[in-house]
């Protein structure tokens, strides 16, 4: 049995027992729908919406259904190829936090990021540094805070079928991301790991569908209290 058959399985089993281990654990949905195209050769544009949710908790061995909406964000931004290996992105999240609340909180998110890209043969290694500028309104009338958040994050792709990805094919994105927010103290014990594992689906030269599971983990407090999320994400993607 080839290991991109195997890696899945194994993948689930880990997160399952990352999640019951803790002592508060969510299990969650992103759903999200990307569109993009071209506006010259090497210059392209993109939009995306998308959401955050949250279904399940577990807290101190008690578990109950939490349905939440925590997050509904519209991005848009402009994505430059530099040359074979280098691409360039500016964009602008608008999020609106808990918006179905009754006291909705907002952020302003600009962002830019470097991925430096590096290929063998049908296997695609993405190197990408982002930086975030967000504006943080926690709930709705309160004064915006700011906070800079750095973001790493190294992926691989790669075809499941011969050397390169043709329509009504599958292929298989993984990734793993480490968040920073300097602006914070004791930043470095506050970051924020994650870790992804997506089989997509191309359905034609302009549709994709990629599902899979994403695991997030953080520190609350420093008497060892952590969170930890199991989000399964869905994506539907469209290119112009």
């Amino acid at each position: 049995m080839r290991w991109p058959s195997i890696l899945p399985t194994l993948s689930f089993f880990l997160l399952s027992l990352a999640l019951e281990a803790q002592d508060r654990s969510l299990i969650g949905w992103l759903p999200g729908v990307q569109f993009s195209g071209k506006l010259t050769e090497r210059l392209e544009y993109f939009a995306q919406l998308g959401s955050e949710t949250i279904v399940f908790e577990q807290l101190a061995g008690t578990s109950r259904r939490a349905p939440e909406m925590l997050t509904l964000d519209l991005t848009g931004g402009l994505h430059a190829e530099l040359g074979p290996n280098w691409d360039l992105a500016a964009s602008l999240l608008v999020r609106s936090r808990k918006p179905f609340s009754g006291e909705a909180g907002s952020e302003i998110r600009p962002w830019q990021q470097l991925t430096y890209i590096v290929r063998f043969g049908k296997y695609r290694l993405r190197n990408r540094l982002r930086a975030e500028q967000r504006f943080i309104q926690a709930e709705k009338g309160e004064e915006f805070g700011f906070d800079l958040r750095l973001r790493y994050r190294l992926s691989l792709d790669f075809p499941l079928e011969g050397e390169r990805l043709d329509q009504r094919e599958c292929y298989l994105n993984t990734s793993a991301e480490w968040l920073l927010t300097p602006t914070r103290e004791r930043a470095v014990f506050y970051s924020n790991p994650r870790a992804y594992l997506g089989l997509g689906y191309r359905f034609s030269e302009r549709t994709r569908l990629e599902t899979g599971p994403e695991f997030r983990t953080r520190n609350v407090d420093e008497a060892g209290n952590d969170q930890h999320i199991w989000y399964w994400r869905t994506t539907w993607i469209m290119s112009w």
